[in-house]
């Protein structure tokens, strides 16, 4: 919660119609103080934007969804930096949001970029609030920090472009996500720039599902002339090679494939899969880095973009 230069525990105590030494105590969270005027008097304080310097509490806002592999590796590293910088967290989702008002919470962090639920969030609590992977700009009071979709895409063309790869096929999930639609835009934007002959977009949702589906295309496309497929979407990416090995297409014989990294499985499963990787720990930095400074008043990015990393493995190799 920050500071306004015009509120004080005066100004909390008179919209409550207290003392300021209870409002005091309630802040600090004394056992002589009620639960209820506790919860009160935050949620005054936290309206008014008053900032309380004691150790700092952060809540994580992550999905509804089972924790998943996404969640572990942005989390591990963003719990690390806080408990080095003495500062302590908690996790929550939609269904215990009534918590925060009753915490002594100074942020918010955002995970939940599927919902955009940021917005909401930046619309209901006075505090600082830092998304990553969230789209910038959709709320004045809401912060972004996100993967650099173009850095990536970048990346991964030219990888193919230098192996002699001249038509490449990308599938991806779907474009309702910031990060999807970043990534299929940042395709086409690069396919009528990279100059190294056709290159061709198609849309395909990727799951246990569709093995039919993701086959036939794949059968069209090397009736074509495609040799290499850009699969985006980290588990996506994963589904792909093991409905094309267990088709018997042969990576990268028949088809040159890259992905977005699943940490910890698209490099143990065969063939290795070349990625580009969302940089988890670059982005927790760079997200507490703006936390810290909307705490100090410092002035802070309105928007942060991440480079990805890049792993070159079996899944590509040069053009025959």
């Amino acid at each position: 919660m920050r500071k306004k230069s015009d509120r004080s525990i005066a100004d909390i105590a008179a919209a409550l119609g207290i003392s300021a030494s209870t409002v005091s105590r309630a802040l600090r969270q004394l056992p002589s103080i009620s639960g209820k005027t506790t919860r009160m008097v935050l949620a005054e304080a936290q309206r008014q934007g008053y900032f309380i310097h004691e150790r700092k509490n952060v809540v994580i806002v992550r999905s509804d969804a089972p924790m998943g592999w996404y969640d572990a590796s942005i989390l591990n590293p963003l719990c690390t930096r806080m408990s080095r910088d003495n500062i302590t967290w908690e996790i929550v989702n939609s269904q215990n949001f009534s918590l925060i008002p009753e915490r002594l919470v100074h942020g918010i962090i955002s995970l939940d970029f599927r919902d955009r639920r940021s917005l909401n969030l930046a619309h209901n609590f006075n505090l600082p609030l830092v998304a990553i992977n969230e789209a910038p700009c959709i709320s004045e009071k809401a912060y972004a920090v996100h993967s650099d979709a173009v850095h990536g895409m970048t990346m991964a063309m030219n990888h193919l472009k230098n192996l002699g790869h001249k038509k490449v096929l990308f599938l991806y999930q779907n474009s309702e996500t910031f990060c999807s639609c970043a990534r299929l835009n940042a395709f086409r934007s690069i396919s009528r720039t990279i100059g190294s002959g056709v290159w061709q977009a198609e849309a395909l949702r990727i799951n246990k599902d569709t093995a039919e589906g993701l086959l036939a295309r794949v059968a069209a496309a090397k009736d074509g002339g495609f040799t290499a497929l850009i699969v985006e979407g980290e588990s996506a990416g994963v589904a792909a090679c093991n409905h094309l090995v267990s088709a018997g297409y042969r990576i990268p014989e028949d088809f040159s494939l890259l992905c977005w990294e699943t940490p910890g499985i698209s490099d143990l499963i065969m063939p290795g899969i070349t990625t580009v990787e969302q940089d988890f720990t670059a982005l927790a930095e760079r997200a507490m880095d703006i936390m810290e400074a909307l705490w100090k008043d410092d002035e802070a990015p309105f928007s942060v973009t991440v480079p990805y990393l890049f792993h070159q493995r079996d899944s590509t190799a040069a053009v025959h």
